[in-house]
C-alpha cells in the first residue's frame, strides 16, 4: 500500500490528473479510502499536497504519466 500512495504522490506533482483518477489509476477502489491513507502518510490530502508541491498551471499538462 505504501507503493501505492508513493506512486500516488508522483502523479499528483507530474500530472494535472483530478484525485480520484489517480486514486483509481494506483489501486485504490474508494477516492474517499485514498485520501484517509494519503493523510495518514503524508500528513495532508492529496489536493494540498498537489498545491504545495509545485503543479502549478504553467506545467499541468506538460507531464503526463
Amino acid at each position: 500500500q505504501e507503493k501505492r500512495l508513493l506512486l500516488a504522490a508522483e502523479k499528483l506533482i507530474s500530472t494535472d490528473l483530478p484525485v480520484t483518477d489517480i486514486a483509481l489509476s494506483c489501486g485504490f477502489s474508494s477516492p474517499s479510502y485514498f485520501t484517509k491513507q494519503f493523510r495518514q502518510i503524508q500528513n495532508v490530502t492529496p489536493s494540498k499536497y498537489r498545491k504545495n508541491n509545485g503543479l502549478t498551471e504553467l506545467t499541468a499538462g506538460k507531464k503526463k504519466l
